[in-house]
């Protein structure tokens, strides 16, 4: 081989094999330290000039030796009280792709030092806010994070009307257990396939959006304000709230698993579910069902592979056997 190749085939080898820790990627990490102290030894073997690549909660690209996933979960002592992030902190990871801060205890970010200053972080694909105390004001400075695929903003301070249309790219949003009232309609979330809005204070006034959410597949709404008659469409997760109506919508053809446990629907809903032809799972406690029930209506769901109705107060079931695929008393 000439040698002038052989150097050639060197370089590009030793490119391939990476570089190891960045500098100033770990300069960057060993100033983040400061701000998630705690008595627990998390971040210990955080220290100058190590591979930062082998630290605990970082991930490297393989190739490249860049940071491409900070798992900072639970890792600041909650003891320490509420505090405000420098968000610009995390700006020199320019690969990172998923960023955990969730159980951190904080409260939002410094004035000009929001997660705006993360615009420019184009591979940026899962953020994780969840279990903190963020409200209502960080909501704009998501608007820049247009690689979004993956927020999660569960169990914070998010309250009333939330605006969250400008994010895109975003597919999976949980905003679940926080005290919002209103979703603003999201025409913007094109791409959006599942949300968790659990444990809030939506009622029926919100449900028109939800049709704009045009990929939407899977919908979580248990536990909030639901009353009466309710039309959704897609996945439907409705369990405790209270409803005494449920109108099987042509959109749900596709869904696989619905719950409407703790509802007052009692035994009419099980007519209005036989055309969930894709229906794999089925919860129905705790509804009101009672003395005998008639299942004949869910004879026609073949994929239905699990049912529960516990906690209701049922005599006799009719027409049982017809269900397929399922071992009827085993899941009661």
């Amino acid at each position: 081989m000439d040698c002038k190749w052989f150097w050639v085939f060197l370089v590009m080898m030793l490119v391939s094999l990476g570089e190891g820790c960045w500098e100033e990627e770990r300069t960057a990490l060993l100033q983040l330290k400061h701000f998630f102290p705690n008595p627990y030894g998390y971040l210990d073997d955080w220290v100058k000039n190590s591979e930062c690549c082998r630290w605990e909660c970082v991930m490297c690209d393989n190739n490249t030796g860049r940071v491409i996933k900070l798992d900072l979960w639970h890792v600041r002592d909650w003891n320490l009280g509420e505090w405000y992030l420098n968000a610009s902190l995390f700006s020199p990871f320019q690969q990172l792709q998923s960023l955990d801060l969730s159980g951190n205890n904080i409260s939002g970010c410094i004035e000009n030092e929001g997660f705006e200053r993360l615009s420019r972080l184009s591979n940026l694909k899962k953020l994780n806010l969840g279990f903190n105390n963020f409200n209502n004001n960080i909501l704009s400075s998501l608007d820049g994070l247009s690689s979004l695929k993956y927020l999660y903003l569960f169990i914070n301070r998010f309250k009333g009307a939330i605006n969250i249309e400008g994010l895109h790219s975003l597919k999976k949003l949980d905003m679940s257990f926080n005290e919002i009232d209103y979703l603003v309609s999201p025409k913007g979330l094109s791409n959006l396939e599942v949300i968790h809005l659990s444990g809030n204070n939506l009622n029926n006034s919100m449900l028109p959006s939800l049709s704009d959410l045009s990929s939407l597949k899977s919908l979580y709404l248990d536990d909030n304000e639901l009353t009466g008659t309710v039309d959704v469409q897609e996945e439907l997760y409705m369990g405790w709230n209270r409803i005494d109506k449920f109108v099987n919508s042509k959109g749900l053809s596709n869904l696989e698993v619905m719950d409407l446990s703790g509802n007052n629907l009692s035994n009419s809903i099980l007519s209005s579910s036989s055309g969930l032809f894709s229906l794999k799972s089925l919860y129905l406690r705790d509804i009101g069902l009672n003395g005998t029930v008639d299942v004949e209506g869910l004879c026609s769901l073949k994929n239905l592979e699990v049912l529960y109705m516990d906690w209701n107060k049922i005599d006799k079931f009719v027409n049982s056997k017809g269900i397929p695929s399922l071992n009827f008393n085993n899941n009661i």
